[in-house]
Protein backbone atom coordinates (compact mmCIF):
# COMPACT_ATOMS: atom_id res chain seq x y z
CA UNK A 1 0.00 0.00 0.00
CA UNK A 2 2.85 2.35 0.84
CA UNK A 3 4.57 1.64 -2.47
CA UNK A 4 1.33 2.39 -4.34
CA UNK A 5 0.87 5.63 -2.41
CA UNK A 6 4.46 6.68 -3.12
CA UNK A 7 3.92 5.99 -6.82
CA UNK A 8 0.77 8.12 -6.83
CA UNK A 9 2.62 10.92 -5.00
CA UNK A 10 5.47 10.74 -7.52
CA UNK A 11 3.07 10.94 -10.46
CA UNK A 12 1.23 13.85 -8.84
CA UNK A 13 4.47 15.76 -8.41
CA UNK A 14 5.50 15.05 -12.00
CA UNK A 15 2.13 16.17 -13.39
CA UNK A 16 2.19 19.48 -15.28
CA UNK A 17 -1.24 21.18 -15.29
CA UNK A 18 -0.25 23.34 -18.27
CA UNK A 19 0.46 20.31 -20.46
CA UNK A 20 -2.07 17.59 -19.56
CA UNK A 21 -5.30 17.14 -17.71
CA UNK A 22 -5.29 15.32 -14.38
CA UNK A 23 -5.56 11.54 -15.03
CA UNK A 24 -8.72 9.89 -13.77
CA UNK A 25 -6.92 7.45 -11.45
CA UNK A 26 -5.10 10.34 -9.74
CA UNK A 27 -8.37 12.24 -9.41
CA UNK A 28 -9.96 9.21 -7.69
CA UNK A 29 -6.89 8.75 -5.46
CA UNK A 30 -7.28 12.35 -4.22
CA UNK A 31 -10.73 11.46 -2.86
CA UNK A 32 -9.45 8.30 -1.18
CA UNK A 33 -6.13 9.45 0.34
CA UNK A 34 -6.25 12.64 2.45
CA UNK A 35 -2.45 13.00 2.30
CA UNK A 36 -2.57 13.29 -1.48
CA UNK A 37 -5.41 15.81 -1.23
CA UNK A 38 -3.41 17.94 1.21
CA UNK A 39 -0.37 17.87 -1.06
CA UNK A 40 -2.52 18.72 -4.11
CA UNK A 41 -4.20 21.66 -2.32
CA UNK A 42 -0.90 23.01 -1.05
CA UNK A 43 0.63 22.98 -4.52
CA UNK A 44 -2.12 23.88 -6.95
CA UNK A 45 -5.16 25.36 -5.17
CA UNK A 46 -5.07 28.90 -3.74
CA UNK A 47 -6.22 29.01 -0.12
CA UNK A 48 -8.08 32.31 -0.56
CA UNK A 49 -10.29 31.00 -3.38
CA UNK A 50 -13.57 29.34 -2.58
CA UNK A 51 -13.65 25.67 -3.23
CA UNK A 52 -16.06 24.38 -5.81
CA UNK A 53 -17.77 21.03 -5.44
CA UNK A 54 -15.99 18.19 -7.16
CA UNK A 55 -18.23 16.92 -9.96
CA UNK A 56 -18.72 13.18 -10.18
CA UNK A 57 -15.97 12.46 -7.69
CA UNK A 58 -13.27 14.18 -9.78
CA UNK A 59 -10.79 16.62 -8.34
CA UNK A 60 -11.14 20.30 -8.91
CA UNK A 61 -9.27 21.18 -12.11
CA UNK A 62 -9.76 24.93 -11.98
CA UNK A 63 -6.34 26.55 -11.76
CA UNK A 64 -5.86 30.13 -10.63
CA UNK A 65 -4.54 32.50 -13.33
CA UNK A 66 -3.01 35.92 -12.71
CA UNK A 67 -5.02 38.87 -14.09
CA UNK A 68 -3.35 41.61 -16.18
CA UNK A 69 -6.28 44.01 -16.00
CA UNK A 70 -5.15 45.87 -12.88
CA UNK A 71 -1.69 46.35 -14.38
CA UNK A 72 -3.17 47.68 -17.65
CA UNK A 73 -5.48 50.06 -15.82
CA UNK A 74 -2.60 51.36 -13.77
CA UNK A 75 0.04 51.87 -16.45
CA UNK A 76 -1.95 52.61 -19.64
CA UNK A 77 -2.42 56.36 -18.93
CA UNK A 78 1.29 56.73 -18.30
CA UNK A 79 2.13 54.87 -21.52
CA UNK A 80 -0.19 57.12 -23.55
CA UNK A 81 1.29 60.23 -21.98
CA UNK A 82 4.80 59.06 -22.80
CA UNK A 83 3.80 58.37 -26.43
CA UNK A 84 2.29 61.86 -26.76
CA UNK A 85 5.48 63.44 -25.40
CA UNK A 86 7.56 61.44 -27.89
CA UNK A 87 5.43 62.63 -30.84
CA UNK A 88 5.71 66.27 -29.71
CA UNK A 89 9.48 65.98 -29.27
CA UNK A 90 9.90 64.34 -32.70
CA UNK A 91 7.86 67.09 -34.36
CA UNK A 92 9.97 69.77 -32.74
CA UNK A 93 13.14 68.02 -33.85
CA UNK A 94 11.93 67.89 -37.46
CA UNK A 95 11.13 71.62 -37.38
CA UNK A 96 14.67 72.37 -36.25
CA UNK A 97 16.12 70.64 -39.32
CA UNK A 98 17.00 72.71 -42.42
CA UNK A 99 14.30 72.89 -45.07
CA UNK A 100 16.26 70.86 -47.58
CA UNK A 101 16.65 68.09 -45.02
CA UNK A 102 13.00 67.83 -44.09
CA UNK A 103 11.73 68.04 -47.70
CA UNK A 104 9.77 71.29 -47.42
CA UNK A 105 11.73 72.90 -50.25
CA UNK A 106 11.84 69.84 -52.48
CA UNK A 107 10.82 70.74 -56.02
CA UNK A 108 7.97 68.72 -57.44
CA UNK A 109 9.06 66.13 -60.00
CA UNK A 110 7.26 67.77 -62.89
CA UNK A 111 8.19 71.32 -61.86
CA UNK A 112 11.92 70.78 -62.19
CA UNK A 113 13.67 73.38 -64.25
CA UNK A 114 16.57 72.37 -66.51
CA UNK A 115 19.08 73.45 -63.86
CA UNK A 116 17.23 71.40 -61.23
CA UNK A 117 17.22 68.41 -63.54
CA UNK A 118 20.93 68.85 -64.12
CA UNK A 119 21.54 68.79 -60.38
CA UNK A 120 20.17 65.26 -60.10
CA UNK A 121 22.24 64.00 -63.03
CA UNK A 122 25.74 62.79 -62.09
CA UNK A 123 28.42 65.31 -63.15
CA UNK A 124 30.07 62.88 -65.54
CA UNK A 125 26.80 61.96 -67.29
CA UNK A 126 25.40 64.26 -70.02
CA UNK A 127 21.95 65.76 -69.63
CA UNK A 128 19.39 63.41 -71.23
CA UNK A 129 17.52 64.65 -74.25
CA UNK A 130 14.20 63.30 -72.98
CA UNK A 131 13.63 62.25 -69.38
CA UNK A 132 10.14 63.46 -68.44
CA UNK A 133 9.34 64.64 -64.94
CA UNK A 134 5.62 65.37 -64.82
CA UNK A 135 3.72 67.32 -62.15
CA UNK A 136 1.59 64.99 -60.03
CA UNK A 137 -2.10 65.28 -60.93
CA UNK A 138 -4.51 66.36 -58.21
CA UNK A 139 -6.80 63.80 -56.68
CA UNK A 140 -10.21 63.79 -58.28
CA UNK A 141 -13.42 62.32 -57.01
CA UNK A 142 -14.90 59.77 -59.41
CA UNK A 143 -17.52 61.17 -61.76
CA UNK A 144 -20.78 59.39 -62.30
CA UNK A 145 -22.08 59.92 -65.84
CA UNK A 146 -25.42 61.65 -66.12
CA UNK A 147 -25.75 61.26 -69.91
CA UNK A 148 -24.85 58.66 -72.51
CA UNK A 149 -25.75 55.74 -70.29
CA UNK A 150 -27.15 53.54 -73.07
CA UNK A 151 -25.04 50.42 -73.72
CA UNK A 152 -23.51 50.20 -77.20
CA UNK A 153 -25.79 48.56 -79.77
CA UNK A 154 -23.21 46.17 -81.21
CA UNK A 155 -22.55 45.81 -84.89
CA UNK A 156 -19.42 46.03 -87.07
CA UNK A 157 -18.25 49.45 -85.87
CA UNK A 158 -18.32 48.41 -82.22
CA UNK A 159 -16.58 45.13 -83.04
CA UNK A 160 -13.81 46.87 -85.00
CA UNK A 161 -13.33 49.58 -82.36
CA UNK A 162 -13.01 47.08 -79.50
CA UNK A 163 -10.67 44.86 -81.53
CA UNK A 164 -8.46 47.87 -82.37
CA UNK A 165 -8.27 48.87 -78.69
CA UNK A 166 -7.10 45.37 -77.80
CA UNK A 167 -4.38 45.63 -80.47
CA UNK A 168 -3.43 49.09 -79.12
CA UNK A 169 -4.32 50.67 -82.48
CA UNK A 170 -5.89 53.67 -80.81
CA UNK A 171 -6.36 55.96 -83.81
CA UNK A 172 -8.00 53.14 -85.76
CA UNK A 173 -10.32 52.48 -82.82
CA UNK A 174 -11.24 56.16 -82.69
CA UNK A 175 -12.03 56.26 -86.40
CA UNK A 176 -14.39 53.29 -86.11
CA UNK A 177 -15.89 54.84 -83.00
CA UNK A 178 -16.62 58.05 -84.89
CA UNK A 179 -18.18 56.11 -87.73
CA UNK A 180 -20.39 54.37 -85.18
CA UNK A 181 -21.36 57.71 -83.65
CA UNK A 182 -22.39 58.93 -87.10
CA UNK A 183 -24.92 56.06 -87.14
CA UNK A 184 -26.26 56.33 -83.58
CA UNK A 185 -25.10 58.11 -80.39
CA UNK A 186 -25.54 54.83 -78.50
CA UNK A 187 -21.88 54.13 -79.33
CA UNK A 188 -20.87 56.95 -76.96
CA UNK A 189 -19.87 54.73 -74.03
CA UNK A 190 -17.16 53.15 -76.19
CA UNK A 191 -15.26 56.42 -76.01
CA UNK A 192 -14.07 55.41 -72.53
CA UNK A 193 -12.01 52.48 -73.80
CA UNK A 194 -10.79 54.37 -76.85
CA UNK A 195 -9.63 57.33 -74.77
CA UNK A 196 -7.83 55.15 -72.22
CA UNK A 197 -6.16 53.27 -75.07
CA UNK A 198 -4.00 56.35 -75.71
CA UNK A 199 -3.05 56.46 -72.02
CA UNK A 200 -1.93 52.84 -71.95
CA UNK A 201 -0.35 52.54 -75.41
CA UNK A 202 1.44 55.90 -75.62
CA UNK A 203 1.25 58.02 -72.48
CA UNK A 204 2.49 55.31 -70.14
CA UNK A 205 5.31 54.38 -72.52
CA UNK A 206 6.54 57.98 -72.62
CA UNK A 207 6.35 58.30 -68.84
CA UNK A 208 8.77 55.38 -68.53
CA UNK A 209 11.02 56.43 -71.44
CA UNK A 210 14.48 57.97 -71.25
CA UNK A 211 16.46 59.05 -74.31
CA UNK A 212 20.03 60.26 -74.07
CA UNK A 213 20.43 61.28 -77.73
CA UNK A 214 18.54 61.77 -80.97
CA UNK A 215 18.83 58.14 -82.07
CA UNK A 216 17.10 56.95 -78.91
CA UNK A 217 14.47 59.69 -79.08
CA UNK A 218 13.63 58.85 -82.71
CA UNK A 219 12.32 55.48 -81.49
CA UNK A 220 9.74 57.32 -79.38
CA UNK A 221 8.29 59.39 -82.23
CA UNK A 222 5.47 56.88 -83.02
CA UNK A 223 4.10 57.55 -79.53
CA UNK A 224 3.86 61.24 -80.44
CA UNK A 225 2.72 61.32 -84.07
CA UNK A 226 2.49 57.78 -85.39
CA UNK A 227 4.40 56.53 -88.40
CA UNK A 228 3.82 58.63 -91.52
CA UNK A 229 5.51 56.09 -93.75
CA UNK A 230 3.20 53.27 -92.68
CA UNK A 231 0.17 55.51 -93.13
CA UNK A 232 1.24 56.42 -96.65
CA UNK A 233 1.81 52.76 -97.50
CA UNK A 234 -1.63 51.85 -96.18
CA UNK A 235 -3.29 54.56 -98.28
CA UNK A 236 -1.51 53.38 -101.42
CA UNK A 237 -2.36 49.71 -100.85
CA UNK A 238 -6.02 50.16 -100.00
CA UNK A 239 -7.16 53.65 -100.87
CA UNK A 240 -10.89 52.88 -100.76
CA UNK A 241 -10.78 51.42 -97.26
CA UNK A 242 -8.58 54.24 -96.01
CA UNK A 243 -10.83 56.89 -97.47
CA UNK A 244 -13.82 55.25 -95.80
CA UNK A 245 -12.15 55.40 -92.41
CA UNK A 246 -11.01 59.00 -92.87
CA UNK A 247 -13.99 60.33 -94.81
CA UNK A 248 -15.11 62.33 -91.77
CA UNK A 249 -11.69 63.90 -91.18
CA UNK A 250 -11.95 67.21 -93.00
CA UNK A 251 -8.83 68.38 -91.23
CA UNK A 252 -6.73 65.53 -92.65
CA UNK A 253 -3.64 67.10 -94.26
CA UNK A 254 -0.96 65.19 -96.16
CA UNK A 255 0.64 68.14 -97.98
CA UNK A 256 2.90 70.86 -96.65
CA UNK A 257 5.96 70.66 -94.42
CA UNK A 258 6.54 67.51 -92.41
CA UNK A 259 6.09 69.29 -89.10
CA UNK A 260 2.51 70.25 -90.07
CA UNK A 261 1.25 66.89 -91.36
CA UNK A 262 -1.69 65.36 -89.56
CA UNK A 263 -0.64 62.67 -87.05
CA UNK A 264 -1.69 59.12 -87.76
CA UNK A 265 -1.36 57.77 -84.19
CA UNK A 266 -0.05 58.71 -80.79
CA UNK A 267 -0.88 61.47 -78.37
CA UNK A 268 -0.93 64.15 -81.08
CA UNK A 269 -3.75 62.31 -82.82
CA UNK A 270 -5.80 62.56 -79.64
CA UNK A 271 -5.01 66.27 -79.33
CA UNK A 272 -6.19 66.82 -82.90
CA UNK A 273 -9.44 65.01 -82.23
CA UNK A 274 -10.07 66.99 -79.03
CA UNK A 275 -9.82 70.17 -81.10
CA UNK A 276 -11.91 68.97 -84.04
CA UNK A 277 -14.60 66.81 -82.42
CA UNK A 278 -16.71 68.78 -79.94
CA UNK A 279 -19.16 65.86 -79.61
CA UNK A 280 -16.37 63.59 -78.42
CA UNK A 281 -15.36 66.15 -75.77
CA UNK A 282 -18.97 66.39 -74.63
CA UNK A 283 -19.18 62.63 -74.19
CA UNK A 284 -15.80 62.42 -72.41
CA UNK A 285 -16.83 65.20 -70.05
CA UNK A 286 -19.85 63.15 -69.07
CA UNK A 287 -17.90 59.89 -68.71
CA UNK A 288 -14.75 61.13 -66.93
CA UNK A 289 -15.45 64.69 -65.88
CA UNK A 290 -13.94 67.75 -67.52
CA UNK A 291 -11.20 68.06 -64.89
CA UNK A 292 -9.97 64.49 -65.48
CA UNK A 293 -9.86 65.08 -69.23
CA UNK A 294 -7.76 68.18 -68.54
CA UNK A 295 -5.37 66.12 -66.39
CA UNK A 296 -4.78 63.71 -69.29
CA UNK A 297 -4.18 66.57 -71.72
CA UNK A 298 -1.67 68.16 -69.33
CA UNK A 299 0.50 65.06 -69.63
CA UNK A 300 0.22 65.06 -73.43
CA UNK A 301 1.35 68.67 -73.70
CA UNK A 302 4.12 68.26 -71.14
CA UNK A 303 5.58 65.50 -73.27
CA UNK A 304 5.52 67.84 -76.27
CA UNK A 305 7.23 70.77 -74.55
CA UNK A 306 9.77 68.59 -72.74
CA UNK A 307 10.69 66.94 -76.05
CA UNK A 308 11.00 70.33 -77.75
CA UNK A 309 13.18 71.59 -74.92
CA UNK A 310 15.40 68.53 -75.11
CA UNK A 311 15.79 68.77 -78.88
CA UNK A 312 16.75 72.43 -78.57
CA UNK A 313 19.75 71.42 -76.43
CA UNK A 314 21.31 69.37 -79.22
CA UNK A 315 24.44 71.08 -80.53
CA UNK A 316 24.53 72.61 -84.02
CA UNK A 317 26.99 69.98 -85.25
CA UNK A 318 24.73 67.08 -84.24
CA UNK A 319 21.52 68.41 -85.80
CA UNK A 320 20.01 66.87 -88.93
CA UNK A 321 16.85 67.34 -90.97
CA UNK A 322 14.80 64.78 -89.07
CA UNK A 323 15.78 66.26 -85.74
CA UNK A 324 14.87 69.79 -86.85
CA UNK A 325 11.52 68.55 -88.23
CA UNK A 326 10.79 66.76 -84.94
CA UNK A 327 11.74 69.89 -83.00
CA UNK A 328 9.56 72.10 -85.20
CA UNK A 329 6.63 69.68 -84.93
CA UNK A 330 6.76 69.59 -81.12
CA UNK A 331 6.76 73.39 -81.07
CA UNK A 332 3.92 73.65 -83.59
CA UNK A 333 1.70 71.10 -81.84
CA UNK A 334 2.25 72.65 -78.40
CA UNK A 335 1.59 76.21 -79.56
CA UNK A 336 -1.41 75.14 -81.62
CA UNK A 337 -2.97 73.05 -78.83
CA UNK A 338 -2.47 75.71 -76.14
CA UNK A 339 -4.56 78.24 -78.07
CA UNK A 340 -7.28 75.69 -78.85
CA UNK A 341 -9.67 73.61 -76.71
CA UNK A 342 -6.90 71.65 -74.86
CA UNK A 343 -5.36 74.93 -73.69
CA UNK A 344 -8.73 76.23 -72.51
CA UNK A 345 -9.44 73.04 -70.54
CA UNK A 346 -6.02 73.14 -68.89
CA UNK A 347 -6.36 76.83 -68.07
CA UNK A 348 -9.74 76.17 -66.45
CA UNK A 349 -8.70 73.19 -64.30
CA UNK A 350 -4.87 73.22 -64.07
CA UNK A 351 -4.02 76.90 -64.20
CA UNK A 352 -0.91 76.32 -62.09
CA UNK A 353 0.85 74.40 -64.89
CA UNK A 354 0.09 76.81 -67.73
CA UNK A 355 2.94 79.14 -66.79
CA UNK A 356 5.44 76.28 -66.74
CA UNK A 357 4.26 75.02 -70.12
CA UNK A 358 4.74 78.49 -71.57
CA UNK A 359 8.14 78.91 -69.96
CA UNK A 360 9.45 75.62 -71.24
CA UNK A 361 8.06 76.31 -74.71
CA UNK A 362 9.77 79.70 -74.75
CA UNK A 363 13.01 78.07 -73.60
CA UNK A 364 12.77 75.63 -76.53
CA UNK A 365 12.55 78.50 -79.06
CA UNK A 366 14.80 81.14 -77.50
CA UNK A 367 18.48 81.22 -78.37
CA UNK A 368 20.79 81.08 -75.35
CA UNK A 369 22.75 84.31 -74.91
CA UNK A 370 21.24 85.66 -78.12
CA UNK A 371 23.29 83.38 -80.37
CA UNK A 372 22.65 84.08 -84.05
CA UNK A 373 21.59 81.23 -86.30
CA UNK A 374 20.72 79.04 -83.35
CA UNK A 375 16.97 78.74 -84.07
CA UNK A 376 16.32 77.04 -87.45
CA UNK A 377 13.95 78.67 -89.90
CA UNK A 378 11.55 75.71 -89.79
CA UNK A 379 11.20 76.03 -86.02
CA UNK A 380 10.45 79.76 -86.36
CA UNK A 381 7.82 79.01 -89.00
CA UNK A 382 6.28 76.29 -86.85
CA UNK A 383 6.10 78.58 -83.83
CA UNK A 384 4.49 81.36 -85.84
CA UNK A 385 1.99 78.99 -87.51
CA UNK A 386 1.13 77.36 -84.20
CA UNK A 387 0.35 80.72 -82.66
CA UNK A 388 -1.84 81.60 -85.64
CA UNK A 389 0.32 84.52 -86.67
CA UNK A 390 1.14 83.17 -90.14
CA UNK A 391 -0.36 80.42 -92.35
CA UNK A 392 1.35 77.09 -92.80
CA UNK A 393 3.81 77.34 -95.70
CA UNK A 394 3.15 75.08 -98.70
CA UNK A 395 6.43 73.23 -98.27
Amino acid sequence: MTAELNELRRRLEAWDPDQDDLPDDLARALDVHPDLRSAFDARFVATDLPREPVPDGLADRVMPRPSWRPIVRRWMPWALAALALFVVAASGFVQLLPEERRGAATVEAGARKPEALASVVPPNEPLPLFDPRLPPPPRRLPTRPTRYLQPPPGGPFQFEAVAAVRRRKCSEAMRFQQLGMSMTPDHATLYRGVWLCFNEAHQRKLEQARAMNWEEFAELLPHFEGDQRQAKLARNQNSSKQSLRESDLSWHRTEGPRWAKTPTEGLEYRLWRVVEDSKMVEVLTSLFGEATVADHLVKDLFFEVLAAEGLSRVSLKERNDRLIDAWARRVYVAEWALRQRPGRLIDAHRKEVMSELRQRLDAATTAPDGAEGWLPKRVRQARSAGRGETPIPPN
